[in-house]
């Protein structure tokens, strides 16, 4: 089951890539079909000079874009906070607006080193995404997220997972990209919610005997890491 998915990914993946180049292809030769032949214009429109702003005014325009994301974060439930290079998560803005309630938060692409202990106060919450951050630690806290259902840590800096983490009726659970050494034990405690585990590209030496208790699993991804055996009940559970 998992090798069909992986085969679909990359097939899909071709196929996209295979229209946007028809796509630009076919743009392309309409302009030139515009520009009256097969052979573009020598000579290119002037360009106007580009006024660079300062760095002061980049900042402001960041925060009033930060600002602006959790005001709608407010309205929608959803909080989008990725790529915006932030060095540790404005809880003063947790503050401001009212989004204890929130069920999506993305916070990706950005220099988080640890999780930030008010998005663990967020019950509600459903799908978080905390990819390539740089995170390093999770806290116990985590276990309060008593909703989420998904979770992507990929590509962080992670050793170990809080046994705490898996007190929370998670569904897919995505730790791909970390450094990784073991898995708890504790994992057992999702044997009716996890449909989903990858923990690709760690360094994992071993599995858990406890990974086949998990009876609602339906795709394991534990490629690219340093295992020498899995264990005897998974390979009976699949």
């Amino acid at each position: 089951m998992l090798a069909t998915l992986i085969i679909n990914l990359i097939f899909v993946t071709k196929k996209t890539k295979a229209n946007s180049f028809s796509f630009f292809s076919e743009t392309a030769s309409t302009w030139r079909k515009r520009r009256g032949g097969g052979v573009m214009a020598t000579t290119a429109p002037a360009i106007p000079p580009i006024s660079i702003p300062s760095t002061s005014y980049q900042q402001q325009l960041l925060t009033r874009s930060v600002d602006k994301m959790f005001e709608e974060a407010e309205l929608s439930g959803v909080l989008l906070l990725a790529g915006r290079k932030l060095k540790e998560f404005p809880a003063h803005l947790a503050l401001k607006y009212e989004i204890s309630d929130i069920i999506s938060a993305d916070l990706s692409d950005n220099r988080f080193a640890h999780l930030p202990l008010c998005i663990c106060e967020m019950c509600s919450m459903e799908t978080l995404r905390i990819r390539n951050t740089g995170l390093r630690s999770i806290p116990s806290a985590v276990q309060l997220l008593q909703s989420l259902t998904y979770l992507d840590l990929s590509g962080n800096q992670l050793m170990n997972i809080p046994s705490a983490l898996f007190s929370i009726p998670l569904q897919i659970l995505l730790l791909t990209g970390n450094r990784l050494e073991y898995i708890p034990r504790e994992i057992r405690q999702l044997s009716n919610s996890l449909r989903e585990l990858d923990a690709s590209c760690n360094k994992l030496k071993s599995l858990p005997a406890d990974i086949a208790l998990l009876k609602s699993l339906r795709v394991l991804n534990v490629r690219d890491n340093q295992l020498t055996h899995l264990p005897s009940g998974l390979l009976n559970y699949f």
